[in-house]
């Protein structure tokens, strides 16, 4: 046998080393698709990090975001709460004006009465003074 017409002969041990050259060969290819395979494999690894750093960072966001609206409605809470304490001491503050406004127009028409009353006695003696006088 000659091998692809170059002027030699093929011997069993031609034989040999092509064949080893061919399994080494393939060795080599099937190094490689696994070194592709493991890259591709740490790729989509690393990918699948990232994926789930980024989904992370969103639910950080999101957590973020969650803690502002508690923080803003816990603060809108305590805005309405003190506009309501506001609310009820100035309602307490004005009731308390109208009940002494109320005792003092109590007090000034008792006053009034008492007066009258002093007139009327003034009035019932100096009659009676008249008419003690005429008999």
């Amino acid at each position: 046998m000659r091998a692809s017409g170059v002027a030699e002969e093929v011997t069993e041990k031609t034989i040999l080393l092509d064949d080893l050259a061919t399994q080494v060969d393939e060795a080599k290819n099937e190094e490689m698709r696994r070194a592709s395979t493991e890259d591709s494999t740490a790729a989509r690894s690393e990918e699948a990090g990232a994926l789930v750093r980024d989904e992370a960072m969103k639910s950080q966001g999101n957590r973020s975001e969650l803690d502002l609206r508690k923080f803003m409605f816990a603060r809108e809470l305590e805005e309405r709460k003190k506009d309501r304490e506001h609310e009820v001491e100035e309602r307490q503050r004005d009731f308390e004006e109208r009940k002494m406004d109320r005792q003092r127009e109590v007090n000034e028409r008792q006053k009034d009465r008492e007066v009258q009353m002093q007139q009327m006695q003034v009035m019932q003696s100096a009659m009676t003074t008249v008419l003690c006088s005429m008999h």
